[in-house]
């Protein structure tokens, strides 16, 4: 009977212990840490590609380990080629896998919440929650 018992336990306790892949939340360790590129929409779905490292870049968000961001975008109020680019220096902070964005544009300040809904070596796929300009 005791070995019934000792077996049901440890039976109980693997299936109780496994679980899906959990997205790592720490800034300084994140999976989202790098340089991302190429925003394509899907209603509220933004999805970047990784960038190469030795570009020249058009838009570009960086996500460094610090909770510090860097992001190249439109450095005026027209989007009407010939675009000047600019970067802008922002923060950026993840918890429960919502992403909290402040950085700088042409016009002051902008905040995003995103959050994160996957994550690989060469795409990272975000819901826009908030923006605020």
């Amino acid at each position: 009977m005791n070995r019934k018992i000792f077996f049901g336990l440890i039976t109980l306790a693997a299936l109780f212990s496994c679980s899906k892949e959990t997205i790592e939340l720490d800034a300084k360790s994140s999976s989202i840490v790098g340089k991302w590129e190429k925003p394509t929409y899907s209603n509220d779905t933004l999805t970047f590609a990784k960038a190469p490292e030795k570009k020249e870049y058009e838009y570009l968000i960086q996500f460094k380990s610090d909770g510090s961001l860097m992001e190249r975008k439109n450095a005026g109020w027209c989007g009407t080629p010939p675009i000047a680019w600019e970067n802008y220096e922002g923060s950026w902070e993840m918890k429960d896998s919502v992403i909290r964005v402040s950085v700088g544009y042409w016009g002051g300040q902008a905040k995003y919440q995103w959050k994160l809904l996957s994550v690989s070596q060469n795409q990272l796929k975000i819901l826009n929650v908030k923006s605020e300009y």
